[in-house]
């Protein structure tokens, strides 16, 4: 005897599209985690406490996105005031564009002239330097030609001196000559007193 179709076949109520979804996925799920583990393992395997580490790791990056998102966007104020600051700035730098234009204007003038002054300065000290050193030559020349006139006249002086006193000995020497004939009361000196004066030159 055949039992009824009712008893052999599940109420349709009961099984829902969802439920046999959830169990194929979780089966597809077990079938597929060995796989990967096995796969993604080393041969030794890791401990949980570094399993643990890399998962706060990767959670450290989305914590930060996260909070980067939850950052108040800047007021229209604080926008108004930066501008504001930025467009003053900006005035400033022109001004002193302005201001340093003319400078630079006068600057480049002077150093133009500054440059045309050196090289007539080196033309002066070129010449200036030629003559100092031809009066040095002509100063140098005229202490040396005084030195030896001066050397000169004192070697004529003592030549002279030189020759007094041999003069003046050899007077001697004829006077006491004389004295010696005057006192022995001999004509040994034959032109007398007038000659010894002659020779000597009085």
């Amino acid at each position: 005897m055949k039992r009824p179709a009712a008893v052999l076949k599940r109420p349709a109520a009961k099984i829902s599209p969802g439920d046999d979804d959830s169990e194929e996925s979780h089966s597809e799920e077990v079938r597929r985690k060995p796989a990967a583990s096995i796969r993604k393992r080393p041969a030794a395997f890791p401990d949980e406490g570094e399993e643990e580490e890399e998962e706060e790791e990767e959670e450290e990056p989305k914590a930060q996105k996260v909070s980067r998102s939850m950052k108040t966007p800047p007021s229209k104020k604080e926008a108004r005031t930066a501008i504001k600051e930025a467009a003053r700035r900006q005035k400033l730098v022109q001004k002193l564009k302005k201001d340093i234009k003319p400078l630079a204007q006068k600057l480049k003038e002077k150093r133009e002239e500054l440059k045309a002054a050196e090289k007539e300065l080196e033309k002066h000290s070129a010449t200036a330097g030629k003559l100092a050193r031809a009066i040095e030559r002509e100063d140098k020349a005229k202490a040396l030609k005084r030195k030896r006139r001066q050397k000169s006249l004192a070697q004529k002086a003592g030549q002279r001196m030189k020759d007094l006193r041999e003069r003046l000995a050899d007077a001697k020497a004829e006077v006491s000559k004389l004295k010696v004939a005057k006192d022995l009361g001999s004509s040994w000196y034959p032109l007398g007193y007038k000659g010894l004066l002659y020779n000597m030159g009085v």
